[in-house]
């Protein structure tokens, strides 16, 4: 019994099968001229020889004659055991095996070595759209965790902001003896109620034109200090 390393198994049964040597190189990872050596020292292109050289390695898978049984039909698409799929050669980690097991399924005579390739082929695109999913998925969840981060940091930021401008506002109030003025869009007294109060209470002040402050002043004072007589 001849000795043959794995690969040169391989690539002699494809070559078996007629298929080109730059099929097999892309499908093995090999170089060509490998898989032409590798052929060549096994009768390439000569298919029956390298038949008769594999059956010498003692591969379970070469294609012997096997009789099927004459009153036996498989249903379609279920393999008969002379042309049952094969397995891949040596270990399933090697690099290049599944590529090589796909390449093989999708140009296999039966047609339910084929559907498995289809199907092997969508749960392939299945896998892709669910890492796809869920990497989106993460990525938003972090740009949200990120989003909400920087609000919480701005929340923070004004809320001290407000209550250092609210400890301005009560260190600016003015004291209990500070004149009261009017607040600001509330309506104050009128000139006429101004100058009527001056007169009454020999305060100079114009008659036509603008109140001064002075008078405007005064008249607040009078009426701050009357109110909290009466309160």
């Amino acid at each position: 019994m001849t000795t043959m390393d794995p690969p040169d198994v391989t690539v002699l049964k494809l070559l078996a099968r007629g298929r080109a040597p730059g099929w097999v190189s892309q499908a093995t990872g090999r170089d060509r001229a490998d898989i032409e050596a590798v052929g060549a020292r096994h009768g390439w292109p000569d298919r029956t020889a390298m038949r008769h050289a594999l059956a010498g390695t003692g591969a379970p898978d070469v294609a012997r004659p096997v009789p099927a049984p004459p009153t036996r039909t498989a249903p379609e698409g279920i393999p008969s055991p002379s042309t049952a799929p094969r397995p891949i050669d040596g270990p399933r980690s090697v690099p290049g095996q599944i590529e090589l097991l796909l390449a093989r399924a999708g140009e296999h005579d039966q047609v339910a070595v084929r559907r498995a390739h289809d199907r092997v082929l969508a749960a392939c695109g299945r896998l892709h759209a669910t890492l796809c999913d869920v990497e989106t998925r993460q990525r938003e969840h972090q740009a949200k965790q990120a989003a909400r981060a920087e609000a919480r940091a701005r929340v923070e930021t004004l809320e001290r902001e407000l209550r250092e401008a609210k400890a301005l506002l009560r260190a600016a109030a003015p004291g209990p003896g500070a004149p009261a003025t009017p607040a600001a869009g509330a309506p104050g007294p009128g000139a006429k109620t101004i100058r009527t109060w001056a007169a009454t209470h020999n305060v100079d002040c114009p008659r036509v034109g603008h109140v001064p402050t002075r008078v405007l002043d005064a008249y607040l004072a009078a009426h701050t200090t009357a109110d909290r007589r009466t309160a």
